[in-house]
Formats: structure tokens, C-alpha cells, sequence
């Protein structure tokens, strides 16, 4: 793999992470970090972008209901996005299978988070003294530079060597898999993004009559033969017009409650 292209791909990496100081969560963590847009940046860079968008919407549907709660990450999914997307593109690897590879990279990557935060500690103590003595280059450093590298060491790092030396091992891997197994992969990567969309239902139906939303989507994608690009303009058009009738009646209820009335009797 052309060694430019891996920079780029790592460094979208390492960006999608929130403790990236020039993003922070809004744009690393919440959109660089999703699969789906890491699936579309590998695409464009590996000149292939219908597949990296068919592996990065798999992968997001997989994960689709995932959450850290209190920090804890039990997944990585900038790696998903990344380096697992990339290497899935270079090899034509289904979605099944780059899910199901993906899973096994994802839950080890994720025990760097836990490293960068162990680091990061030391570079807290360091930056409070620096604010103490008024060290302003040491402040710097250790708010910016000292997390930077450890994100470069933890996820830069990797993410290249997986890329670069990787993805001939691995087709040389799928070579020798058995065809059952690989099927059996396949399998199983597709089954996940139907856990997904069942968790985040489960999150999501807060009334029983939501189901049709559902129902609606799954026939415009099963029945009409829409794209699942052309069932998402459906949903973004009748959300919108959802959320502007509810704001009308919300704001007619509120105009009501708030009308004065006159409480003085009528002089006859």
C-alpha cells in the first residue's frame, strides 16, 4: 500500500479520538470516529468509494447502539473506520467478514484507550506544576504536545504497520482460511448490524406507534428497491415535517397556557 495513503488513513486515526485537542469530541470523536465517515475517507483515498461506504455502513450499523458509559470503551471504533476499513477495501473483503475481523482488532485496540488515559495522568501532574511555576512552554506541551505523542505511539503507529505490512498477510490469511469458515465469518459479521438496529429500536421506541417509521424504511429499501442513500432522504424529509408538527402543536399549547384572561366581572 502506497505509504502517503497510510499517513493519511492513520492520521484520520489518530484523529478520531477524543482526546484529540484540535477537534476534542465534536469533530473527532462524534463524526471522524464514526465507521461511516471513515468508510468514505478510505474509499475516496483508495479510489473505491462504494465499497468503503457498503463496509463503514455495515460496521456503523454494528455498532449502531454503542455508548461508553463513564468512559469505559469496551470497543475502538476509530479502528473499525480506519485501518480495518482499508485493509478490507485492499483485500475485497465482504462486510461480513471485515465485521467480524474488525470485532476481534476493535476490542484490543480499545485496551490503548485505557493506556493513554494511565499516560495522560502523568502529563496532568506535570501540567499543574507548570501552571504553578508559570512555565507557559511547559504548559503548552504537556496540554498539547505530550497527548498528541502518546496518541501518535498508541494509534498513528499501529494503525500504519497494520496497513502497510498487514494487508498482504491477511490475504495471504484469507487464502488459506477454509471457505466454511470464511462463509461462516460472513455470517456472522452480517448478523451484527441487525443487533444493532434491534438495541437502538429498543433505546429509541419510547411509544409503540414508532414501529411504523420502521416498517416504512425496511419497505422502501426491501420492496421499491431504494438505495439505502434514497430511504435516508424519505426519513430526513418525514422528520422534518414530524418535528414542524409537533413544534406547531407544542407552541399552541404554550400560547394557550400563557393567554390572559380577564378575570373582572362585567358591569351591567
Amino acid at each position: 500500500m502506497n505509504i502517503f495513503v497510510c499517513c493519511i488513513i492513520s492520521l484520520c486515526c489518530m484523529m478520531a479520538h477524543y482526546f484529540f485537542h484540535l477537534f476534542g469530541h465534536t469533530v473527532g470523536n462524534y463524526i471522524l470516529g464514526k465507521p461511516l465517515v471513515g468508510g468514505l475517507i478510505c474509499g475516496i483515498l483508495l479510489g473505491d468509494v462504494a465499497a468503503g461506504l457498503e463496509i463503514g455502513c455495515a460496521i456503523q450499523l454494528a455498532y449502531l447502539s454503542y455508548m461508553t458509559i463513564g468512559g469505559a470503551a469496551t470497543v475502538d471504533q476509530g479502528f473499525l473506520g480506519y485501518p480495518i476499513t482499508a485493509i478490507a477495501i485492499m483485500t475485497n473483503m465482504d462486510a461480513g467478514s471485515a465485521i467480524a475481523l474488525g470485532t476481534v482488532v476493535a476490542v484490543i485496540a480499545a485496551y490503548g484507550n485505557s493506556l493513554l488515559r494511565t499516560v495522560n495522568l502523568f502529563a496532568n501532574d506535570r501540567y499543574q506544576a507548570a501552571i504553578a511555576e508559570g512555565n507557559k512552554k511547559k504548559t503548552d506541551f504537556y496540554y498539547l504536545g505530550f497527548p498528541l505523542i502518546a496518541l501518535f505511539i498508541v494509534r498513528f503507529i499501529p494503525a500504519f504497520l497494520m496497513m502497510y505490512f498487514g494487508s498482504e498477510y491477511i490475504s495471504s490469511l484469507l487464502g488459506m482460511m477454509p471457505e466454511k469458515l470464511l462463509a461462516g465469518m460472513s455470517k456472522f459479521g452480517n448478523f451484527m448490524p441487525a443487533i444493532g438496529v434491534a438495541l437502538l429500536m429498543k433505546f429509541l421506541l419510547r411509544e409503540k406507534w414508532y414501529i411504523a417509521f420502521f416498517v416504512f424504511g425496511f419497505a422502501l429499501y426491501a420492496y421499491l428497491g431504494l438505495s439505502i442513500l434514497g430511504a435516508c432522504v424519505f426519513a430526513l424529509v418525514i422528520a422534518i415535517m414530524y418535528y414542524m408538527i409537533i413544534a406547531r402543536n407544542t407552541e399552541g399549547v404554550v400560547a394557550g397556557a400563557v393567554t390572559p384572561q380577564n378575570d373582572e366581572e362585567e358591569v351591567l
